[in-house]
């Protein structure tokens, strides 16, 4: 069960009902990395914070988020790094992606790795030879269309990589 078919179910039924509230409590713990202290006593507010929540998600969708997506039990946090003796600091949910690649940039080697725990998608790093992701097909094409000529021995697919790669 999905967290939207729970919240579609309403708040009385998912009180009402052990399992319903369990998957609930759950879901409230992945989200807010908290469980209620007491959670019949503080269900209504929780509840309310809860479906909030979504619908904050569902705004934030609609607007471009960029290379970086911090993991949401973050977005209250304060994150800090330093250039010298300087902090630089922002609110996880006021991030962007500068601020980002200077956070898991800026710091030990030790504090780089935890940083990158902390974030759901990262941008992926461009492939060192940019002929990588090419087919056979595509790289006869490249070296056709800027007048390469590849030798014969250079057959196999890799081959043709590194040659092009050396040689353009």
């Amino acid at each position: 069960m999905t967290s939207d078919e729970i919240i579609s179910l309403g708040k009385h039924k998912v009180r009402n009902s052990n399992n319903l509230m369990l998957f609930y409590l759950d879901d409230f713990f992945r989200i807010f990395g908290r469980k209620p202290v007491c959670a019949g006593c503080t269900f209504d507010k929780d509840w309310k914070k809860y479906v909030n929540s979504f619908k904050t998600k569902t705004k934030m969708a609609t607007k471009n988020i960029g290379e970086y997506q911090l993991s949401p039990k973050y977005n209250s946090k304060i994150l800090t790094y330093k250039i010298g003796k300087k902090p630089y600091r922002t609110y996880g949910r006021k991030m962007n992606d500068a601020f980002a690649e200077a956070f898991l940039t800026n710091g030990t080697d030790k504090e780089i790795a935890e940083r990158k725990k902390m974030f759901v998608k990262l941008p992926e790093p461009e492939p060192a030879n940019p002929f990588e992701k090419m087919t056979g097909r595509q790289l006869d094409a490249y070296a056709e269309e800027h007048n390469i000529t590849l030798p014969e021995e250079v057959q196999l697919v890799k081959d043709k990589k590194a040659y092009l790669a050396e040689n353009s």
